[in-house]
């Protein structure tokens, strides 16, 4: 369940680098910049432009339908009347309306309807290569959900569970997820399960800029996937497209010919397994609204126009300082139509220290779609079964 680089031929056209990255600012985000800057191993090959992103009959039907039935609901902190397809394929003229439906273009993608994977985390802190943490991840789209009644799913946009493998120190901590589409009517639903205490209860910390564990703190919840959740806490503007060089076709960088040595460095992913291309990208910017509280006072999104997945992001302090850099390493899944990420890596400026998500080169499976499930799967009851799985 490893996928074939398709363009083993594909050369690089030449690589982005400190000696020569003034000639393509244009075509550079100021995270790219800053990183270029700050980190010699940090450079960008330059590959051929390749637009791979497909979808299934079923999420173009499902596109068309949301152009006349989905709207956003009033605070635009969810979606009403979706059909699976995104709701959005067209944008507002008004800038905040359209930035609040191109992210939500992006939490509702596409990802394979359902899915199980094992990944792997590792985090680098100031040169040092910390312990792997290995989780193992369920996950479908309410529509997918064996036995489930358009009744029974009103407002659920997706169940997870997230299992930690290892190290033992964490092993059988669980989490649920119960994701809701309007957030405005309905929170998200989380449960924690940790094995010290043996005892599942609800999670409500689960959102927002809580810190992820394992990451030694340069993930907070609501960065993974590059953005989840609710908008609720941002003032949100559309600053239109540009072309930019964006992470894409990550086919050697997910290659199970490779171990996690060969990939993490000291000071970055090894630049030598990455493949950039220039595409249009919807450009969105995020604001703290006054009174709201985030350890991000603004954060800048990237969105890959093909797939509405974004591709990077930058986040500021609340003192207007660029804090954090994150990529999107894209990848078809060429036998699902379904175009998400193989990696995804997040350096902080302020720590000398950078985190990577999503690793599955030493596993024995990457990702196993078209899983069926029962709703009883995604239960908190299923949480202490899940812990001894």
């Amino acid at each position: 369940m490893h996928y074939e680089n398709p363009f083993p031929g594909d050369a690089t056209k030449f690589v982005i680098n400190k000696s020569n990255s003034h000639q393509y600012a244009s075509k550079l985000s100021e995270g790219q910049k800053h990183l270029i800057e700050q980190f010699e191993d940090y450079q960008l090959p330059v590959y051929q432009t390749r637009r791979t992103v497909r979808y299934t009959p079923r999420i173009v039907e499902g596109t068309k339908k949301n152009l006349k039935k989905a709207y956003l609901s009033k605070d635009g902190n969810g979606v009403v009347g979706l059909a699976e397809g995104f709701p959005f394929p067209i944008l507002s003229d008004d800038s905040s309306t359209a930035a609040l439906q191109a992210i939500w273009n992006h939490i509702t993608r596409f990802r394979g309807g359902s899915l199980e994977r094992s990944v792997t985390q590792i985090s680098v802190s100031k040169g040092q290569y910390q312990q792997p943490v290995a989780l193992f991840q369920k996950y479908s789209r309410a529509e997918y959900i064996k036995g489930n009644s358009k009744e029974q799913n009103r407002n659920i946009l997706f169940y997870y569970i997230d299992k930690i493998t290892a190290p033992s120190r964490l092993t059988g901590t669980v989490t649920l997820l119960h994701e809701t589409l309007n957030q405005s009517k309905d929170k998200r639903r989380a449960w924690l399960y940790n094995s010290a205490q043996r005892r599942v209860r609800r999670a409500p910390v689960v959102a927002f800029d809580s810190p992820v564990d394992g990451t030694i703190g340069i993930k907070v919840i609501d960065s993974m996937d590059m953005f989840n959740g609710s908008p609720e806490r941002y003032d949100w503007t559309y600053l239109g497209r540009e072309e930019k060089f964006i992470p894409y076709n990550s086919y050697k960088l997910a290659s199970n010919q490779l171990k996690y040595k060969d990939i993490v460095g000291a000071q970055t992913v090894n630049s030598n397994l990455t493949r950039w291309e220039l595409h249009r990208v919807h450009k969105v910017v995020a604001t703290l609204k006054k009174g709201q509280r985030h350890i991000y006072g603004k954060r800048v999104f990237y969105l890959d126009e093909d797939s509405w997945a974004i591709a990077l992001s930058e986040e500021y302090d609340n003192k207007g300082n660029l804090w954090r850099i994150s990529e999107g390493h894209l990848m078809n899944f060429y036998d699902r139509d379904v175009t998400t990420y193989a990696s995804e890596i997040t350096y902080d400026l302020l720590r000398n220290s950078y985190f990577v998500f999503g690793l599955s080169n030493e596993e024995s499976f990457s990702y196993k779609f078209g899983k069926e499930f029962k709703k009883s799967d995604f239960t908190p009851a299923a949480l202490r079964r899940s812990s001894r799985g």
